[in-house]
């Protein structure tokens, strides 16, 4: 069978990754295409287009790349007619995903969802569009399904993917370190990254760590950290960081949730375009924005965003869980109620077996 996979984020790279591997454990056949990064490439030939060249965030930064986004739809469609997938595998990446698939649903391809669009985040009607494009749907989140099921919408649950991944061992150090994530986008970095490291200075008896990707470049991060000598980046090894900190800073997205599964004490960030977070405000409607909050639906992790992100919010926030043991013992106790509805560890397997029974119809 011939499988054409779009991802366009980091995290997107990750689960086709996982997603690559189960197929090829089930299909001997399998040829793949598709959009993603370097731990796709990693897994089967056909890296068409790599993210770091096709993720756009915020209102005000898709406008600004209109003309290349465009070219990217163009580029896209001409490959999937040239491989002529049996199946095309949207993840996540919703901006440009539900516009293909409703081009591949004209063009009568067969489509697979893997993890949705955030639909009850905003756009609500977007449930519509999956329903009518999509002949498969997963969802990773406990509470979606029953959400597309609320508007009549058909879909699988299995788990959220990251549980393949992270096997928390209780025997793990946890060493006088603190891993800061800036985020997995240059603007992300740029907006985070100076005030973490202003940040390390007021806390000396701690080794501050950057979570740094290859894909950004050295020379990108070389341009913050070059005033501190003292700091460390690691390259690609997140899991291990968190793992092996007292606490993380992190730029909100996938890797909150990751240090849930790892049993790390973090504080979520987030500072972005000024217009495009006022537009954002006025069209999403969630109390929260951490993965293991929204989870949760309480306030599991600090999250401090837009102009509540300044340096003594944040110094008081990570002072908090790195002293305050009964903050830091509730915030554990809620990890493990988060991870109780995370799944078996086996959702790769059981939605490569969905997307091949879909190929083989």
């Amino acid at each position: 069978m011939r499988y054409y996979l779009i991802a366009g984020e980091a995290s997107g790279d990750l689960h086709g990754s996982l997603l690559i591997k189960a197929l090829r454990s089930k299909d001997d056949a399998a040829e793949f295409r598709f959009w993603g990064g370097d731990l796709m490439a990693a897994e089967a030939e056909g890296l068409e287009q790599h993210y770091k060249d096709t993720s756009f965030m915020g209102f005000v930064e898709v406008l600004k790349n209109i003309g290349t986004i465009r070219k990217l739809f163009a580029s896209c469609k001409k490959a999937i007619k040239a491989f002529n997938p049996d199946v095309i595998v949207f993840i996540d990446y919703p901006g440009f995903n539900l516009r293909m698939a409703a081009w591949a649903h004209a063009e009568n391809f067969k489509s697979y969802y893997y993890i949705i669009p955030q639909v009850w985040a905003w756009k609500a009607g977007r449930v519509h569009e999956l329903k009518k494009y999509c002949q498969g749907i997963c969802t990773i989140l406990p509470f979606e399904s029953a959400f597309l099921e609320q508007h009549g919408v058909d879909s699988s649950y299995f788990g959220h993917p990251l549980m393949e991944l992270i096997a928390n061992d209780d025997s793990a150090t946890k060493k006088q370190q603190i891993a800061l994530l800036p985020g997995s986008r240059k603007q992300e970095i740029k907006n985070h990254l100076p005030l973490l490291l202003e940040l390390s200075l007021e806390f000396p008896d701690y080794k501050f760590i950057v979570a740094g990707r290859s894909e950004i470049g050295q020379e990108f991060y070389s341009k913050y950290l070059s005033s501190y000598p003292e700091l460390e980046i690691v390259w690609n090894d997140t899991y291990k960081l968190l793992a092996g900190s007292e606490a993380a800073i992190i730029s909100s997205g996938t890797a909150s949730l990751e240090a849930c599964l790892l049993d790390t004490p973090q504080v979520v960030i987030y500072k972005g375009n000024k217009l495009s977070y006022l537009i954002a405000k006025q069209l999403v409607h969630l109390k929260h924005i951490s993965l293991v909050n929204i989870i949760h639906a309480s306030d599991v992790v600090k999250e401090l965003i837009q102009d509540d992100l300044k340096l003594n919010s944040l110094h008081s926030s990570l002072k908090s869980i790195l002293e305050d043991k009964e903050a830091q013992k509730r915030m554990l106790s809620q990890y493990k109620e988060v991870k109780a509805l995370l799944g078996d560890g086996n959702v790769s397997v059981s939605v490569a077996n969905e997307i091949k029974n879909l190929a083989n119809k």
